[in-house]
């Protein structure tokens, strides 16, 4: 999602330091990938997997280290530069409600995850659709004419 300053602490650039680089040690909480390094991606049967660039083999939901695979033996591999993001437990179900009650998103560490790009579009991806569809009924209803389209 696009970074909106108006949404977020004043301090927010310093707590996101804090998150990225001191607490997740410059690594994706979720997937361990490092920060500013070039991976590849791919799956092992149906587990998505990424590789280190050294032969090490990590599963891509836990980061847990599986072996020595090389990326040639798979098809269909992205290489991805690794960035990481700070993502908020905002959405539906998720622990932060800061946005709803302050008006903006918290910077509490226990309400946000270092991720890559990877796995931070993965969280948000149920969010993300829902949106898409809201966008699309709004739109048909204003084709049918039954909403004003702005």
């Amino acid at each position: 999602m696009t970074f909106i300053p108006e949404n977020y602490p004043a301090h927010w650039k310093q707590f996101s330091e804090y998150v990225r680089f001191e607490r997740a040690q410059n690594k994706c909480e979720q997937c361990n990938a490092p920060n500013n390094t070039v991976i590849e991606r791919g799956y092992l049967g149906e587990l998505p997997i990424w590789f280190d660039g050294n032969g090490g083999t990590f599963c891509a939901k836990s980061g847990e280290y599986l072996g020595t695979f090389h990326s040639y033996d798979l098809d269909k591999l992205r290489v991805s530069r690794i960035v990481l993001t700070v993502a908020h437990l905002d959405h539906e179900g998720g622990i932060c409600d800061c946005k709803q009650i302050y008006g903006f998103k918290c910077a509490k560490p226990s309400h946000c995850l270092a991720l890559c790009q990877s796995c931070h579009l993965s969280l948000d991806r149920p969010h993300h659709l829902k949106v898409q569809a809201e966008n699309r009924a709004i739109k048909k209803d204003a084709q049918r004419g039954l909403l004003e389209f702005v």
